[in-house]
């Protein structure tokens, strides 16, 4: 059972893509998470932090000028509340996870969210490889409905990171 982050790229608009040429998954085991003590409705659980760089390096297309980057974090799933800055999305019936993420220029931010400036890296416009910085993933499970006996938890993408060069224009 489990979460997943993915950093990836969209089909539609100028990206940066991950160096290594595919998605970099950032997996939670929620296997071990939940006793009968906070497997209540209203019960919030925080995993322990994932500490550190994530490892993923971005490489900017051909005609990239700039020397930064704009992250989005983008996720298909609704998000049902907001407590504090956390913005909590709903995993499936028996669950909602949020997260704060903090980068090493950006600071911390909770997404979803779009267009976040990034530093500046001078590898961004010579088409080489350079780190997107995240570090210290906080991952809060809110329960909003106790599980009975075993219940699979299937995995599922909370977001999609898209690194871009500038902006996308609408």
């Amino acid at each position: 059972a489990g979460t997943a982050l993915f950093f990836s790229h969209p089909a539609l608009a100028t990206v940066c893509r991950n160096s290594n040429g595919t998605a970099t998954d950032i997996f939670y085991d929620l296997s071990d998470v939940f006793t009968s003590g906070n497997n209540q409705p209203g019960q919030v659980v925080t995993l322990p932090e994932k500490s550190g760089w994530v490892g993923v390096n971005a490489t900017c297309p051909a005609g990239t000028t700039v020397n930064y980057t704009y992250r989005s974090y983008v996720s298909e799933l609704p998000v049902q509340s907001t407590e504090g800055n956390f913005k909590y999305l709903k995993l499936n019936d028996y669950l909602l996870g949020a997260m704060s993420i903090t980068d090493s220029v950006a600071g911390v931010f909770y997404p979803p969210r779009n267009y976040i400036l990034m530093g500046v890296d001078y590898n961004v416009s010579q088409q080489k490889p350079f780190g997107v910085q995240d570090s210290k993933l906080v991952f809060k499970l809110k329960v909003i409905r106790p599980f009975i006996n075993m219940v699979t938890i299937p995995r599922q993408t909370m977001f999609t990171v898209y690194v871009r060069p500038l902006p996308a224009t609408r």
